[in-house]
């Protein structure tokens, strides 16, 4: 069995991706970012690429998968609760709304990813009658 080299890509940029967003939010704010101003649309940003990067790994590795936007789902709110609750230990506040904006985000990401996918499969079935 040969490795799809489109799978490797998308699993380390997942990766990678959530070892940057677990960096970010762990690190000290320097003095002067984000006073006044909120930080929430970031938060939900970083999670709806985070959801699309997940369903995307999914998709790749088990395309017949039943359940996978729930598991999306899922994976990516335990990952966004642990991210939250753990900030307290590096000098960061744990905060409730921020959590919610990277629930909103997580759910948005992920109905992008279910919508484009379905869209592209519908265009390779309209180019392809046999699939």
């Amino acid at each position: 069995m040969s490795l799809n080299p489109w799978r490797v890509i998308i699993f380390v940029t997942l990766c990678v991706y959530a070892t940057v967003l677990l960096t970010l939010t762990h690190m000290p704010k320097p003095p002067g970012v984000f006073e006044g101003q909120s930080d929430k649309t970031l938060h939900f940003m970083a999670y709806m690429v985070l959801a699309l990067l997940v369903y995307l790994v999914l998709s790749a590795y088990r395309p017949d998968q039943n359940y996978r936007l729930i598991k999306v789902l899922v994976i990516c709110m335990i990952f966004g609760a642990v991210d939250e609750s753990t900030q307290p230990l590096f000098g960061r506040s744990a905060d409730v709304r921020d959590y919610l904006f990277d629930v909103l985000g997580i759910v948005v990401g992920s109905g992008l990813a279910l919508a484009g996918c379905f869209v592209v499969r519908r265009y390779v079935a309209g180019m392809n009658p046999s699939v």
